[in-house]
């Protein structure tokens, strides 16, 4: 389960603690992206503490088996994910920037949007 829910009043828990002692229990992890952790809009009310980069897991129940990650800035690894991302697929074209003919377009298409421009960089267009 993930929970990335922002709640701006209280509502009732997803899970409480008899949730996680039942034992035909099949949930197994708990991925908590809010980490609202002692706020009274928490709606997953079952651990006191988040998680590390360290130790980004903790066993929260032995039997049947549940782990928790709730590491409270969890979100920033898309941004961080995507940034690698997209420097891996950059790199080899700005390799080939003297090169590569795309870019000697790019630059004349550039150069012909700014020719167009005022010395201020605005547009000579009124709204």
């Amino acid at each position: 389960m993930v929970n990335a829910v922002l709640a701006t009043s209280p509502i009732p828990p997803f899970l409480r603690e008899r949730d996680l002692d039942d034992p035909a229990r099949r949930l197994r992890t708990l991925c908590d992206v809010t980490c609202d952790v002692g706020s009274p809009l928490n709606v997953l009310p079952v651990y006191d503490r988040t998680t590390e980069w360290t130790e980004p897991a903790r066993r929260l129940r032995k039997e049947p088996p549940l782990d928790l990650i709730a590491i409270d800035n969890l979100p920033s690894l898309l941004p961080r994910e995507s940034s690698a991302d997209f420097s891996r697929a950059l790199l080899p074209l700005l390799l080939e920037y003297d090169v590569n003919p795309a870019w000697s377009r790019c630059m004349a298409r550039f150069r012909r949007a700014r020719a167009g421009l005022g010395p201020d960089g605005e547009s000579g267009h009124r709204d």
